[in-house]
């Protein structure tokens, strides 16, 4: 499934069996969510779990003109090169400050919480990522990676992880200005907690009238576009009200209800992972 980040409205799905690897299908539903946007609005970035961390469909991603942030994997070579050179001081370092109140009445109390990043440009230990033939090549000597750009997470909130940092988010966007990448990956919380969460529980995504594929196709493909609507015409009446909230910087997401069904000869899977996408510029700031 694929979901716009800011209004968490579903753009597209596929329905698959349950032993199907969930990244074996990134750039079918990648194409189908571009489909199904039309002109209403524009795909910009796509924000994806470890799970579908493959050099040569970010590869495709960037030839297809558009931005990912996606996690490292501790066992990469990149990510251990980027603590590296974040704990030796290179890199733009950024960091946020900001106070949370917890409590009621007089039991009120506030905590100072800072975040910290490092953003890092051009990094190459990554050779998987190009096409599929650089891939086949990255046992030669003479083979280099192509360059990509990652944030090392230092601080985040109460938790230190040192001058390397642990956590080390992977993108093809600008890391000038790392807040825009680090926030982009804090949004993926919304592919549990959004959609999948609440259809499953609100609209009863995984309790089909029948248990035959026709019958499982339809009920998961009708709630899903059922979901979208719904979510679709929140967002029209929240604007009408005149409160902007996630509605704000996504142009042309409110007004499209699209349909988010693919054809498929396969058993949709419950509870299937899913990868988001932010849909205009101004998703940026």
């Amino acid at each position: 499934m694929r979901l716009e980040a800011l209004t968490t409205m579903p753009l597209a799905a596929k329905g698959v069996q349950i032993q199907d690897h969930d990244g074996s299908f990134p750039r079918d539903l990648v194409t189908q969510a571009r489909t199904n946007l039309g002109s209403h609005a524009r795909l910009r970035c796509v924000l994806c779990d470890r799970g579908f961390l493959d050099g040569a469909d970010l590869w495709w991603l960037t030839q297809q003109g558009l931005g990912f942030v996606v996690p490292a994997k501790a066992h990469m070579a990149v990510p251990t090169a980027a603590q590296a050179l974040a704990a030796a001081g290179a890199g733009l370092v950024a960091r946020r400050v900001h106070t949370v109140a917890h409590g009621p009445g007089k039991h009120r109390w506030t905590a100072r919480l800072e975040t910290e990043v490092v953003g890092l440009p051009d990094l190459t230990p990554y050779d998987q990522y190009g096409p599929e033939e650089h891939a086949r090549q990255r046992s030669r000597k003479d083979c280099e990676g192509h360059p990509l750009n990652a944030v090392v997470v230092r601080r985040w909130h109460t938790r230190d992880d040192g001058p390397g940092g642990q956590v080390v988010c992977l993108t093809n966007e600008a890391v000038d200005k790392p807040w825009r990448v680090f926030d982009a990956s804090d949004d993926r919380r919304l592919i549990e907690n959004g959609c999948i969460k609440e259809s499953q529980q609100a609209w009863n995504l995984k309790h089909p009238p029948q248990k035959t594929e026709r019958a499982v196709q339809g009920h998961g493909f009708f709630t899903l576009a059922m979901f979208a609507l719904a979510t679709a015409y929140r967002g029209r009446a929240e604007q009408a009200a005149g409160g902007m909230s996630r509605w704000a910087g996504s142009a042309g997401a409110a007004s499209c209800s699209n349909r988010t069904a693919t054809k498929s000869s396969s058993l949709p899977r419950a509870g299937t992972e899913s990868f988001m996408s932010r849909t205009t510029p101004s998703c940026w700031g």
